[in-house]
């Protein structure tokens, strides 16, 4: 299985998550959407992480991979 982790700013990754899965065999996929990264498709995620940041809902003209 799979793990994707979805992040939003660059100091952000999957931390203890990651090494939970990586722990049970199963790989890790990070998703940089704050660089234009694409999500994958829904068939090839078994697991799904979304990570967080400081930015607010509000701050598309800033962060417009929000929408």
């Amino acid at each position: 299985m799979k793990l994707t982790v979805l992040t939003h700013v660059n100091f952000e990754g999957p931390a203890g998550i990651g090494l939970w899965a990586e722990a049970r065999g199963h790989g890790v996929e990070v998703v940089r959407l704050h660089r234009g990264e694409r999500l994958p498709e829904v068939a090839g995620v078994g697991l799904l992480a979304v990570m967080g940041g400081p930015m607010n809902i509000y701050e598309q003209a800033e962060h417009p991979w929000l929408e």
